[in-house]
Order: structure tokens, then sequence, then C-alpha cells
């Protein structure tokens, strides 16, 4: 009898608790958590801001962001302004594409001699300056053209912005300090002369709007009058009006019924019950 008796099983010991996983970085000063996060490659510090909060300010500190070490460092840049919009365009810039010089329009300019002079293709100039169509480059004081060798960039001093006409964000290469202040002044002198054939000169100005209206009419397919009825409620703003067509023609065709007891018809800029402020 005493053979078949069995022993009874140990009791398992409870699992010890789990270890808390311990921030090291949070016990960092500020210094050297600057240091660490300056070696990340540029493409890494829109992941590394949203660790928290402490790293996100370390990154983009405005009186000594990581961003900008980076980002100098990555193109061999002498200096960087400026400040992006998100640290996306850090991590995306590229050439072709963010680095720009910027030109002044001359008088007899058209997107065919602006490509010529720089070995650009008629598209690759309107993607680069935001142009609609070719007769929008009146309305311009500056144009755009990309960078393509990055041996360039070595040494140069670039400002990043958002540049007016186009609405998108470029990184702007920047003069060499014996050339900036002959560009800053011919710029100065082109600016004024722009405003003060504007002012005195009416049948120019006259002029002007007509080919924004052709520009604007031509790229969207519509006819004139609508043109001008969106260009002048966007103050002259090319691309608002633009934006502001667009977003008609949607609502119009999520709301066909209502599109049609207006009695205006067609995409005409009244799109039926809705009036015009």
């Amino acid at each position: 009898m005493s053979g078949d008796a069995t022993t009874p099983p140990l009791p398992t010991p409870p699992l010890p608790p789990p270890l808390l996983p311990l921030d090291y970085s949070a016990r960092l000063p500020d210094d050297l958590l600057h240091l660490l996060l300056s070696h990340l490659p540029t493409e890494a510090l829109p992941p590394a801001a949203a660790v928290c909060r402490r790293w996100r300010r370390t990154i983009s500190d405005p009186t000594k962001p990581v961003w900008r070490e980076t980002f100098e460092r990555k193109w061999q840049l002498q200096r960087v302004s400026g400040q992006p919009r998100c640290l996306a365009f850090c991590a995306r810039a590229a050439v072709n594409n963010s680095f720009v010089h910027e030109y002044l329009v001359e008088r007899n300019d058209t997107v065919a001699s602006i490509a010529v002079r720089h070995g650009m293709g008629l598209t690759e100039v309107k993607r680069a300056n935001g142009l609609l169509a070719e007769g929008a480059l009146a309305a311009r004081t500056h144009y755009l053209v990309p960078v393509r060798d990055p041996n360039k960039l070595i040494g140069k001093r670039v400002h990043i912005k958002i540049e007016h006409a186009s609405k998108r964000e470029i990184a702007l290469v920047l003069p060499d300090d014996e050339l900036r202040e002959e560009f800053m002044q011919r710029a100065e002198l082109h600016a004024h002369s722009v405003a003060a054939n504007q002012a005195v000169d009416p049948i120019r100005a006259a002029k002007l709007s007509e080919v924004m209206v052709g520009s604007l009419a031509h790229s969207l397919r519509i006819d004139p009058e609508t043109a001008r009825y969106y260009l002048t409620e966007a103050a002259g703003d090319i691309r608002a009006a633009h934006g502001a067509y667009t977003a008609d023609k949607e609502w119009a065709e999520r709301h066909p019924t209502a599109a049609t007891k207006g009695g205006g018809g067609g995409y005409g800029g009244l799109f039926g019950g809705r009036e015009p402020s």
C-alpha cells in the first residue's frame, strides 16, 4: 500500500513582477542629450521627435536646434536659416525638388526662354514655380530653378521658407556675399519698377489682369467671365481663385439638386443657391 502513495507536487513559486523599462535619457543632462541626438541621420529625426516631449523640444529648440546641425552636416552647408513647418521637410529634402535658386523675371522672359537658359523642360519650369499656364509668369517678379548637383550646395547658405507664389516649402540657396548685395539691389529696383509701372501705366495693369484671367480660364477650362469673377473674389491671387473654383465645383457635384435650383446653371460662379459674398 505504501508503494502506491504519490508525493504531492511542490507549489509553483510566484513569478517576479515585470521590470518597468527605465528611461535612461531622462537622467541625461540637456547638453549630453543634444549631443546624442545630433548624431542621428536627418531621416531619423521625425520619429525621434515623437518619442517624448523632451526629445522634441531638444530637436526643435529655436536657439540651437538639432535638426539644423544634422541638415547642415548632411548637405555640407555653411549655414541654414529659417524654420521648416515640420521635420519631415528636412528628412525628404532632395535635389531637383527642395533646393532652388531664385532669379529675377526680366521684361521679355517667357517659360520657354527660361527653360532654354537653364537647360530645363517646359514642364519642369512650370512645376518648380507652380505655374498653371505660361501666361502666369507675367504676374511674377522672381522664378525658381531647382539645384541638380548636390556638390553645388557645399559651403552655401540656405534659407528655408514658404514660397509665396507657388505656395510650397523650399530651401532657397542664397547668393554668395559678393553677389548678394548686387542681387538685393537689383531685386529692390525691380520691385519698385513693377510697382511704378502698375501704378502709372493702367494699360499695362489691365493687360496683366487679362493675362491672369486667360491663364485661369485656360487651366480650368471655363469662360473668361467666370475666371474674372473668381479672380476678383480672390483679390488677384490666381491660386486662391483656382482653389475657390475647385471647391465650388466639388460642392455642386455633391449637391446636384441644389446646384440646379438657382437658375444659374453650370459652373458659372453661383452654383445654384450659393450666393456670392
